[in-house]
């Protein structure tokens, strides 16, 4: 699976492995947009090393968004703490006819309270609008995150994936992003993983 280095994820995940808080600060404030989206296109372009199979990924252990008729899909796994998933939520404000499967992968190591919260918003009764308020307001549900909560399997899955920053993106043919990608690209990415299905399926078997 994909293996990330600090250097090729710091100005568009949050990495276990990436600069350090204060740093980070800094670093986002000095970032020129031009330089963010160099950035992607090199990854972009770098990314299919190996796919994920997501035919065989535990579903049961994300929650589910239904945008439009679903037909298209994404899976992300995210921290609640990380402001690149902060700024990934908003571009996919206007993504539509997607099914979004969210897997919380809190960074322990860069955000030692975002297990708590995750743990939080999986406890709520309606996951979604939880999740969204939370991403809105810093406001979080009212329970004590005891409910059964999967973020020690999803946290475990991640590491199985080799994920090591958030966001990561996987798409419906397997290939796995990191980094907040801006939605033309996100829309881009989701065509081409869709025409890689029809075309597999289309192969005799």
């Amino acid at each position: 699976m994909l293996s990330l280095t600090p250097k090729s994820r710091s100005n568009t995940a949050c990495g276990s492995a990436s600069i350090g808080s204060g740093d980070l600060k800094s670093y986002l404030i000095n970032t020129l947009e031009g330089q963010r989206l160099i950035f992607l296109e090199k990854e972009v372009a770098s990314k299919k090393e190996e796919l994920v199979a997501v035919d065989k990924l535990p579903y049961e252990l994300a929650f589910t968004r239904v945008k439009g008729d679903g037909s298209r899909k994404l899976i992300i796994f995210s921290d609640a703490d990380c402001p690149f998933c902060h700024r990934l939520e908003t571009e996919m404000k206007n993504l539509d006819n997607v099914t979004i499967y969210t897997f919380l992968f809190p960074i322990d190591q860069l955000h030692p309270d975002a297990a708590r919260k995750s743990k939080q918003i999986w406890c709520a009764p309606d996951k979604v609008k939880a999740w969204d308020a939370f991403f809105a307001s810093g406001k979080l549900p009212e329970n004590k995150g005891d409910c059964g909560d999967p973020v020690a399997k999803t946290q475990a899955l991640g590491n199985s994936l080799k994920i090591n920053a958030t966001p990561t993106l996987i798409f419906a043919d397997g290939t796995l992003i990191p980094g907040a990608l801006p939605l033309p690209q996100i829309e881009k990415e989701m065509a081409n993983a869709e025409a890689e299905v029809k075309k597999t399926a289309a192969v005799p078997k």
